[in-house]
C-alpha cells in the first residue's frame, strides 16, 4: 500500500517534470522566434513590395536606403519612419506620406507631392536658383534645365542657396503676377524682364514682347486676370475637344493646343494691358499699345493656322470644333486689343 509520503513525493517528482517540460517549450520557441528574425532580417531576404507615388526624383533603391535597407525589398528591414522623414527633409518634397496595403504580400505605398517650379532667377554667382511658389530655393543649376518653367532677369539673388527662402520685393511681386495668371497663359511665358526702368517686360513662348509697367503695379494688374469672362459655350467647346491620343493620326492635336493656348494668353493679357495703359504716360502708352497690336496678331495668326492645320483632314465635326473655339476666342482677344492699340494711337496724337 502507498503511503501518504510517497504519494507526496511522486506528485513532486510529476510537478518538476512538467515545469521541466514548459521550460525547453519555452526556449525551443524563443530559439525559434530569433532564428526567424535573423532569417527574415538578413541580406538578400525578399518580403512585400515598395511603391512610390506621385514622384520621379526618387528611386526605389534610393528610398529603401533611407530607409536603412539594401535591395531587394525587404519589409521586415524598412523603416517606414526613417523614409518619412527623410523625405520630409527634402526641399523638393511639399508632403510625403506612407501607409501598408492589408493583404498578402504587402505594399508600403509612398506618396510624394514635389513642389512646383514656377520661375528661375539668376544668382550673384551667374548660376540659377529654381523657385517654387513661396520662394524657397530648390536646386541651383549651371543653367535652365527644365524649359518649361520661365526665368526672371534684369536682377540677381545675392548669396542664396539650396532650401534658402528668396527675400528680394522685386521677385516676389513678379512671382505673385505670374500666379494669377492661368495655367494656360503660364506655359506661353518663356521669360520675363525688369528693365533699366524698373518695369517689367513679358516674352511669350512664340517671341512677342508684352510690355507691363512697373514692377510695385503688378499685383493690382494680376488679380484682373481670374476676372476674365469666358462664356460657358467657350467653355464646353474646350471640354469637346478631340482627344489627343485617339486620334493622334488624323489631327496635329499638340501643336493645335498650343495654338490656342497663344489666343487665350492673349486674351488675359488684354485687361493686364488695359490697365496699365490707363495708368501709364503717353510714352509708355506708345509701347503698351504696341505690345497689344502684337498680341492681337499673335491672336490671329493662331486662329488662321488653327484653320490651315484641320481644314484638309478628315471628320468634319472635330475640326469644325477646334474651328469655333479658335475664332471665338480670337474674336474676343482681338476686340479687346485693337481696342487698347487704337486708345494709345488716339492718346499718343492728342499729346503731340
Amino acid at each position: 500500500m502507498v503511503t501518504m509520503e510517497e504519494r507526496l513525493r511522486e506528485h513532486r517528482r510529476h510537478k518538476r517534470a512538467r515545469r521541466l517540460r514548459r521550460l525547453v517549450f519555452l526556449l525551443v520557441v524563443l530559439l525559434a522566434v530569433a532564428g526567424a528574425y535573423h532569417y527574415v532580417h538578413r541580406p538578400g531576404f525578399a518580403f512585400g513590395s515598395l511603391r512610390i507615388h506621385g514622384t520621379d526624383l526618387f528611386t526605389q533603391e534610393q528610398v529603401l536606403h533611407m530607409g536603412g535597407a539594401e535591395p531587394p525589398v525587404n519589409l521586415f528591414r524598412l523603416s517606414k519612419t526613417r523614409i518619412l522623414s527623410a523625405l520630409r527633409g527634402d526641399v523638393r518634397v511639399a508632403r510625403a506620406e506612407a501607409y501598408y496595403n492589408a493583404g498578402f504580400p504587402p505594399v508600403l505605398n509612398i506618396y510624394v507631392d514635389e513642389r512646383v517650379p514656377v520661375l528661375y532667377v539668376q544668382t550673384g554667382y551667374g548660376d540659377y536658383a529654381k523657385l517654387d511658389a513661396s520662394g524657397l530655393v530648390l536646386d541651383i543649376t549651371d543653367g535652365i534645365k527644365d524649359a518649361s518653367v520661365p526665368r526672371l532677369t534684369g536682377v540677381r539673388l545675392p548669396n542664396i542657396f539650396i532650401g534658402d527662402t528668396m527675400e528680394t520685393d522685386d521677385v516676389k511681386e513678379v512671382m505673385k503676377f505670374l500666379l494669377k495668371l492661368s495655367p494656360e497663359a503660364r506655359q506661353q511665358v518663356a521669360e520675363l524682364t525688369i528693365d533699366g526702368n524698373h518695369k517689367l517686360v513679358l516674352r511669350m513662348d512664340y517671341g512677342f514682347p508684352v510690355m507691363l509697367g512697373p514692377v510695385n503695379e503688378l499685383a493690382g494688374k494680376a488679380d484682373l486676370a481670374s476676372l476674365m469672362d469666358f462664356d460657358d459655350a467657350a467653355e464646353e467647346e474646350e471640354e469637346a475637344l478631340p482627344d489627343a491620343e485617339e486620334e493622334a493620326e488624323a489631327y496635329p492635336a499638340d501643336e493645335i493646343r498650343r495654338l490656342l493656348s497663344v489666343i487665350r494668353f492673349a486674351g488675359e493679357a488684354a485687361p493686364l494691358l488695359l490697365e496699365a495703359e490707363k495708368k501709364s504716360s503717353a510714352k509708355d502708352s506708345a509701347r503698351i499699345g504696341a505690345s497689344a497690336g502684337l498680341l492681337a496678331a499673335a491672336a490671329e495668326g493662331a486662329a488662321m493656322h488653327v484653320y490651315a492645320l484641320t481644314r484638309e483632314l478628315p471628320g468634319r465635326d472635330a475640326a469644325r470644333r477646334y474651328n469655333t473655339k479658335a475664332r471665338n476666342d480670337a474674336k474676343k482677344a482681338l476686340k479687346a486689343l485693337q481696342a487698347i492699340a487704337a486708345g494709345s494711337t488716339e492718346r499718343v496724337t492728342t499729346v503731340l
